[in-house]
């Protein structure tokens, strides 16, 4: 019998503040999708180095505990380049890297590979809110609608809720 399970994970680039989201999804009718995220934290005194070592070393488990289908990150937008969008964008292609070792690691025991995507913020937010112009909060009020989710949610953690949801239906 086939996998009825899906799973997608979102990822929200970031050097201070890393979003994460998971969203898992039996195929059977009327069953709500679970969803779990959070927010990986960096110290702003340590070295850029380091505070992407420690964002990879939180990713890592991520990826293996939940074995996606997909992995969904946005796309950086080098259009104004400062220290923390370079560091967002390198922090994004360690991220990209481990997820192609671990579709290597995959291949070798003939087990599925993660799609990895990359999304514009723009075309995100259109797709997500109808709106490609979404300020973070009405990300936040979007994905807690969407998802029912009644507890604290970040700009980090919906933006990697949204991207998650936004694998799943592409």
């Amino acid at each position: 019998m086939a996998d009825k399970r899906r799973c997608t994970m979102g990822f929200d680039s970031g050097i201070a503040n890393f979003g994460w989201a998971v969203i898992e999804e039996e195929v059977v009718e009327g069953l709500k999708p679970v969803v779990k995220y959070g927010t990986i934290r960096t110290i702003k005194s340590f070295e850029y180095r380091e505070r992407m070592y420690h964002i990879v070393q939180e990713v890592v488990p991520l990826i293996y505990r939940y074995n996606p289908q997909a992995v969904c990150l946005e796309q950086i937008m080098l259009r104004v380049v400062s220290k923390p969008v370079m560091y967002a964008f390198a922090v994004a292609q360690l991220v990209i890297h481990e997820l192609l070792e671990y579709n290597y690691e995959q291949k070798e025991m003939h087990e599925p590979e993660i799609r990895i995507e990359e999304v514009n913020p723009m075309e995100l937010k259109k797709w997500f809110c109808k709106n490609a112009k979404a300020d973070k909060q009405e990300m936040i009020e979007t994905v807690k609608i969407k998802f029912s989710i009644k507890g604290k949610i970040n700009e980090h953690e919906a933006d990697a809720v949204a991207l998650a949801a936004y694998s799943m239906n592409h």
